[in-house]
């Protein structure tokens, strides 16, 4: 199981995915949203289920947004350390992608596993923010379709952080933004909370390709 202390779960009531209409989990669970990663097509993000293909949501053009489950009873338990508590939990992705949910310290961050194997670490603890985190429940793929074959270029992530210790009510609800390409992937931009939020989010994920990774923070 993944250690939220914290209890984040109650501290996100006030975070939300599109930034209003989120449920919140209250029973003290990993992650307070039901919500996913990041924007919802039109209908509120509310898929459920889990499969490797993912639930499609067709936008304008060749790009389709396709979500897979990041929830903690989606996913599958592949190491941890109760003493140390620690944990880590593979997720099923798209195409053969996985993605990997660490935690440690009352901390989440996520590895982004290819097909071949190779595993990028996003590493949002340290470029996104170092406070107490949590993923969301999904994740958000950009995927473009080419000669009949489909490929995911881009992720879309919700982080939700408490950034100040004295106010475990305090949580800033993030969308990481990450390229996929033949070499790895990498967090390329971070958006704020705002009504328009995720409509930011997907704007630069559909040119993430063309942008250097984030380093991180101070």
């Amino acid at each position: 199981m993944r250690f939220m202390a914290f209890l984040l779960a109650a501290l996100l009531a006030g975070s939300c995915l599109s930034a209003s209409d989120e449920p919140v989990r209250t029973d003290g669970s990993r992650r307070a949203a039901d919500d996913a990663a990041s924007p919802s097509p039109a209908p509120h993000l509310g898929v459920s289920g889990d499969n490797s293909a993912g639930t499609s949501a067709k936008t304008k053009g060749s790009v389709d947004s396709t979500y897979t489950e990041l929830a903690e009873d989606a996913c599958e338990d592949a190491d941890s350390d109760k003493d140390e508590e620690w944990t880590v939990q593979k997720c099923k992705g798209i195409l053969g992608y996985e993605l990997i949910v660490s935690e440690g310290d009352l901390r989440q961050t996520i590895d982004v596993v290819s097909p071949a194997g190779k595993k990028s670490e996003l590493d949002l603890w340290n470029v996104v923010s170092n406070g107490f985190s949590t993923v969301g429940d999904k994740a958000e793929w950009r995927v473009t379709k080419k000669n009949g074959k489909s490929e995911p270029f881009a992720l879309i992530v919700r982080y939700n952080v408490n950034e100040d210790p004295d106010n475990t009510e305090k949580i800033t609800s993030y969308l990481t933004v990450s390229k996929i390409t033949a070499t790895g992937a990498c967090v390329t931009d971070i958006v704020k909370p705002s009504k328009k939020a995720n409509e930011i989010a997907r704007t630069l994920a559909d040119s993430a390709r063309k942008k250097p990774c984030l380093g991180p923070k101070n």
